[in-house]
């Protein structure tokens, strides 16, 4: 950005935010009166739905809009910054490094902005619709330009509820290409809103030198019981299939062709209208058991992982010089250099020629021959 973009970018900036302390009798920095929100974000959804119809957010729903109509120009400008990072990023992602007072799901594809209420996608109080509010500044602040980010802080309002519209409303925005089949709509996608309704639970770990939580036990006696479901949902799905299909549990790809097949009017492998429901019915129950299994037996994997990694700790005492009843160890022996020739010879500090070495032998006690001795 230029430095005269930046300029533009700052003068705009605060005077904003300048007009909107000053024409406020609500306390909070960014948002309205939560008693005015709810209202508002019906009519622009109810407007938005009308235009999207059944199309979901790939389509080119905001196009050829104008600044002078902010109920669809926003929407555009944000319509495409989105499809942007949904493509070339994660979204997930890119939400998460906005702001560190956001919070990810269990599952690392949901994520937590604010607390919603429980009849609708709006803020719970006034103090999480600040919240919203802040973050969608920040989040416009960080992807666009100085003449778009100064044009949706003039339409604030109209940016946040398309915000939340946009991650909220059901079967338009697919974060994952999960599918899922079903009997009126045969093979169809799994919508599922990113974002979460309250703050999710923080899992505190215990001390590895404690006893097992009460937790953990209920996790292993659920999964006993999700384990014994699929075993009986395996024998019925194998029980209603044609004996010439072979089905293979562990392909999930291979298995979802195989049932599809058993359902498809047509098909060799087709088993009737009656027999059909029920076989789709215990196979929805088997993917929801099979999903839940993986989840509890991660979770019981990263419970005892930690608890390796804690066991190993050792414990230094304080008083290193405490030996017990025994005593301490001896003393490593002492090292003792001698010369070779006169070992356990104590040698003068000078020696000169007339320095006689303490029991060497005199010329005349060396014998003439060994048979002298």
């Amino acid at each position: 950005m230029s430095t005269k973009k930046q300029a533009i970018h700052l003068q705009a900036t605060s005077k904003i935010q300048q007009a909107i302390m000053a024409n406020r009798s609500s306390p909070y920095a960014y948002s309205p009166s939560i008693g005015t929100m709810p209202q508002t974000y019906r009519k622009l959804s109810s407007s938005w739905d009308t235009k999207a119809g059944s199309r979901d957010h790939t389509a080119n729903i905001f196009c050829n809009t104008t600044k002078n109509d902010a109920v669809l120009h926003v929407p555009s400008l944000l319509l495409a910054l989105f499809n942007e990072l949904h493509k070339n990023s994660d979204m997930i992602k890119e939400l998460k490094a906005v702001s560190s007072g956001v919070m990810m799901g269990d599952d690392n594809q949901t994520i937590w902005l604010y607390t919603m209420r429980p009849s609708d996608a709006m803020p719970k109080n006034s103090e999480e619709l600040e919240r919203l509010y802040a973050f969608v500044r920040m989040f416009s602040e960080k992807h666009l330009d100085a003449e778009s980010y100064l044009y949706i802080m003039k339409n604030i309002h109209i940016a946040v509820s398309f915000f939340v519209w946009f991650f909220t409303k059901k079967n338009f925005y697919y974060y994952t290409n999960e599918i899922r089949q079903t009997t009126r709509g045969g093979i169809q996608k799994q919508w599922r809103s990113i974002l979460l309704v309250r703050l999710p639970a923080v899992n505190v770990m215990q001390n590895a030198s404690a006893p097992k939580g009460r937790g953990e036990i209920h996790q292993k006696t659920i999964l006993s019981k999700l384990e014994e479901e699929q075993r009986k949902a395996k024998a019925g799905i194998i029980k209603l299939i044609d004996t010439n299909c072979v089905v293979d549990f562990d392909d999930a790809m291979s298995l979802h062709s195989k049932i599809s097949q058993c359902m498809t009017s047509g098909n060799n492998n087709f088993i009737g209208n009656k027999p059909g429901k029920k076989l789709q019915k215990i196979y929805q129950e088997y993917m929801k058991n099979d999903e839940k299994i993986k989840k509890m037996r991660k979770s019981l994997v990263h419970i005892e992982t930690t608890e390796k990694k804690m066991g190993i700790t050792i414990k230094i005492p304080d008083n290193t010089q405490d030996w017990g009843e025994l005593g301490a160890p001896p003393p490593p022996p002492k090292l003792i250099r001698c010369n070779a020739d006169y070992l356990g010879i104590e040698f003068p500090a000078q020696i000169t020629d007339d320095t006689l070495l303490p029991n060497t032998l005199e010329e005349e006690d060396v014998p003439e021959s060994w048979e002298d001795l």
